[in-house]
């Protein structure tokens, strides 16, 4: 089995009074495509907020590369799921992209080496003819593979990305399935999602999280499973999938 690089123990988390999650226990290897799905509410934001260690837990422990989260961060590359900006402030596609630089001996206004890796970065998510427009003018899907690159820059470890796909299209969705696919074999990917059919068919293991988490190998999950977890009835659809190919 490959070696674990994050690890939760009897993890409770609570925001002031509210638990929203309980006795979580799991163990992720290097290597592995994990999805973390369950409902709005359920606690996949909070799960990949306590591997970064933006957030502790109110007992238990998380381990990442065998240390504190915020000691790991850094060979981590996050992918958050809103990214607030002023439109009116004029930073460019490159700027943003080198900001996934910082931690990494980082040179205040980016020095060659940075700038070099950020570009290399946008070249893999095929951004790099657009470095020098302002990230602003870029359309939503643009936008997303120019966060993708920003997390690349850091040359992670880890490619934590939390619901990359919403508000996309099903065009951008495509190719941001392709983007992840290409990175496979030299990272571990974790994958916060609704979309359970979104990159399905490179998942090699479901984080299902509502309060508390329980990971599967991708065979044994059922549809009465996903059910359950959801509370309710739900569509499951493989983008994969051509009509009349099983």
């Amino acid at each position: 089995m490959s070696k674990t690089i994050i690890e939760f123990k009897q993890v409770n988390f609570s925001y002031v009074d509210a638990p929203v999650l309980r006795d979580v226990n799991l163990s992720i290897h290097r290597g592995e495509f994990i999805s973390v799905i369950g409902p709005n509410g359920g606690g996949k934001t909070t799960l990949a907020k306590l591997i970064l260690g933006l957030v502790h837990p109110d007992s238990g422990t998380v381990e990442l590369f065998g240390g504190s989260p915020s000691a790991g961060r850094s060979r981590v590359g996050y992918v958050p799921q809103y990214t607030q900006f002023d439109p009116q402030f004029p930073i460019s596609v490159l700027d943003v992209t080198i900001m996934g630089r910082m931690g990494r001996r980082f040179s205040i206004g980016g020095g060659g080496r940075d700038r070099q890796a950020a570009l290399e970065a946008l070249d893999e998510v095929g951004l790099r003819e657009l470095a020098k427009r302002q990230f602003s003018s870029l359309s939503g899907g643009q936008r997303q593979r120019v966060l993708i690159a920003r997390a690349l820059a850091s040359d992670p470890e880890v490619l934590l990305l939390d619901e990359p796909t919403s508000n996309v299209d099903m065009a951008v969705e495509n190719r941001l399935s392709s983007l992840l696919e290409s990175f496979t074999e030299r990272m571990t990917i974790i994958l916060v999602t609704h979309d359970l059919g979104f990159v399905s068919h490179l998942v090699t293991r479901l984080v299902c999280v509502n309060e508390t988490a329980r990971i599967h190998p991708t065979y044994e999950v059922t549809t009465d499973m996903i059910h359950s977890l959801y509370e309710g009835p739900i569509k499951m659809v493989r983008h994969d999938e051509v009509e009349g190919e099983h």
